[in-house]
């Protein structure tokens, strides 16, 4: 193994996990979960407003009306009074799962417009949405109860290819598969996995794995490419026991040009941040849902985030709906709970180019620290990920702060895109984290709490024990 260097990641090294849909582009993050590719469709038939699309008012189509307008509306109140009337969160998964992530998501897309109603009846409805400041598309479920008052049983939103029928025909023919295209994507896909995957043992297991499938025929029956890249992520997820490995079909991801201005989204979707609020006892609250790349805004908005929460007592950092982002970025906010003096939180060694660096906290930060002083509290759940395990384990390692909370899903390997042959990439994990106090991670294992708490009750518990510890003082 080579010498041990130290330095900060190159931000072309990703550590995240699948944010909203609405931040997705925002954070330029690759995710456990495969944002969907998009194009452009090729005029569809557009409706536009819930009324025109809603015609049939099924039960199922009655709620899902009511809150496609309260969605559109890009108002927090307005959501929230919706929710509290029309069927709560918690019949809500993924990115409508607390107001934080809805309201992330209604700011960054801009709201939805109906395309299409795919399935209706009077207890279920299944709708194609698309953004509307991106074409990329998304498809909602909506189920209820039989009975009246028809309740809202359940509710998901997630983002989805371009249909087939929506593409022009140019882009219908290069997502179209055949035999030759599959078998030389698997193969390029094992190439990559053996040069760079973080275990070269497990690589080889994986690409034998792989071969079996397609020789079995597993794979024949997918001819569009997208499809059969969600199948392979599957496959290659459980076969690696890897949340961050994924194949995508779509063209490389660029470089973020951090000298140049931040895409809109990220400053709509709040530069990753949530609520800050000041709860009683002088206790700050900070929600954190992702990290964006350091461009110059996204590094401006973290120094005004972390300088108004600076004067507190003591912190509580929501990280429950936290999937990761940028390395640096999560590297910059854990430096403003330490002095000035570099703290070592962690060292990365990469298998392909064997070597092992170290990330040390910040000298120099803008703004205000919070300091190493006073108590912080983090806040974890299953939908914690990647970064914001990251930013959980480090200060819980450095007795920096107190974990409370849910166990969180477990995906500790920094990764990076690499190219496979008919227009897919395939995202690598390619290194392991190493704590310099625990002398491992949380691969596979998550950041365990150190006070477990459903993950709802999080909050409540935690501000009890800041204040607790405040009168012990």
């Amino acid at each position: 193994m080579t010498t041990m260097n130290r330095r900060t990641p190159s931000a072309s090294i990703l550590l995240c996990s699948w944010p909203p849909a609405a931040l997705v582009a925002a954070l330029g993050c690759h995710a456990a979960q495969p944002p969907a590719k998009v194009s452009t469709p090729a005029a569809p038939a557009t409706q536009t407003a819930p009324a025109a699309a809603l015609a049939e008012q099924t039960p199922a189509r009655q709620h899902f009306d009511a809150w496609l307008q309260a969605f559109n509306s890009g108002q927090r109140v307005v959501l929230l009074a919706f929710h509290e009337h029309d069927f709560p969160y918690a019949v809500a998964t993924g990115d409508m799962r607390d107001i934080e992530r809805e309201y992330g998501l209604s700011q960054g897309t801009g709201g939805f417009d109906v395309r299409r109603i795919e399935a209706s009846d009077s207890e279920r409805l299944v709708v194609l949405l698309q953004e509307r400041n991106s074409p990329q598309y998304a498809r909602a479920t909506l189920l209820v109860s039989p009975a009246p008052p028809h309740a809202v049983t359940k509710f998901d939103i997630g983002p989805v290819p371009t249909p087939l029928d929506l593409l022009p025909p140019a882009e219908r023919e290069a997502r179209s598969l055949d035999g030759a295209k599959r078998r030389a994507a698997l193969e390029s896909i094992g190439r990559q996995l053996q040069a760079h995957y973080v275990s070269a043992e497990t690589a080889a297991r994986v690409v034998v794995a792989l071969e079996k499938k397609r020789s079995r025929g597993d794979y024949d029956a997918l001819a569009d490419a997208a499809e059969f890249a969600d199948a392979l992520s599957l496959d290659l997820r459980r076969l690696a026991r890897d949340k961050h490995l994924r194949l995508n079909f779509g063209p490389m991801p660029p470089q973020p040009n951090l000298a140049g201005g931040a895409p809109p989204r990220i400053a709509r979707s709040g530069f990753g941040f949530g609520a800050i609020e000041r709860l009683s006892g002088n206790v700050a609250l900070l929600v954190i849902n992702g990290f964006p790349p350091l461009f110059e805004e996204q590094q401006a908005a973290i120094a005004e985030r972390m300088s108004q929460i600076a004067d507190a007592d003591a912190a509580i950092v929501d990280l429950r709906n936290n999937n990761g982002g940028f390395p640096p970025t999560e590297l910059r906010v854990a430096s403003y709970f330490f002095e000035a003096e570099p703290v070592h939180l962690k060292s990365v060694y990469r298998r392909d180019a064997d070597n092992t660096f170290e990330i040390w906290t910040e000298k120099q930060l803008r703004g205000r620290r919070f300091g190493s002083k006073k108590p912080v509290y983090i806040l974890t759940g299953p939908h914690t990920f990647s970064g914001g395990e990251a930013l959980a384990y480090e200060l819980q390692a450095q007795a920096r702060a107190v974990v409370v909370g849910e166990g969180t899903g477990g995906g500790a390997h920094p990764t990076q895109p690499y190219p496979v042959e008919g227009g897919f990439v395939l995202q690598v994990p390619w290194g392991q984290s190493i704590n310099p106090i625990t002398g491992t991670n949380w691969e596979g294992i998550g950041v365990l709490p150190d006070v477990e708490v459903p993950a709802d009750e999080a909050l409540e518990a935690a501000h009890h024990l800041a204040l607790e510890r405040l009168k012990s003082r």
